[in-house]
């Protein structure tokens, strides 16, 4: 995606790239409506102020289904996040991003995975049958989850380390912890 981009990636097979797309310095497209799959790197990759509307893609088989970092802020709705060997999202270095309607899971590691400086809203997504947590916080992160469906991951349903996020309204269960 080029700098300052807007426009729209819709209706695409992804695959066996770095990154699937990643939208960096003010980019704003909209990305829907694809299958993005065999990435080195992240599906989606948002850095250095990206941001975007990304819905209804169907991401899988890839290190990170989607980075977002550097004052980026995507709104991520209805995506199908699956079989990821790192985690479903990670958010970190001052990234953020809204999360609302999607399924992460069958991961090898976490659902999502907030490293330091992230601070996302996760709100009512399906986070199940991960190798790692549900919701893993390092130190120094922050978010808000809420009204998530958690169940089925081998750790804990949220694991928090040294960080104070705001977390209320959700059902974890069948997560078997350390």
């Amino acid at each position: 995606m080029s700098r300052d981009g807007l426009g729209t990636i819709t209706k695409n097979v992804i695959t066996s790239a770095l990154d699937g797309v990643c939208v960096e310095s003010g980019g704003y497209p909209t990305i829907e409506a694809n299958h993005i799959s065999g990435c080195s790197r992240a599906g989606l990759r948002f850095l250095s102020s990206g941001h975007g509307e990304v819905k209804n893609n169907i991401i899988f088989d890839s290190v990170t289904g989607i980075v977002i970092g550097e004052l980026s802020n995507p709104n991520v709705d209805s995506n199908y996040i699956r079989n990821m060997s790192y985690a479903g999202a990670c958010i970190g270095d001052k990234g953020t991003g809204t999360f609302t309607n999607n399924e992460l899971y069958l991961g090898k590691g976490d659902g999502f995975r907030v490293e330091k400086g992230g601070f996302p809203l996760i709100e009512r997504n399906k986070i199940f049958q991960n190798s790692g947590a549900g919701v893993y916080f390092e130190p120094e992160a922050g978010g808000k989850v809420v009204k998530n469906d958690i169940y089925e991951c081998s750790s804990n349903g949220i694991y928090i380390e040294n960080c104070p996020p705001q977390v209320h309204d959700n059902k974890i269960h069948h997560c078997l912890g350390n």
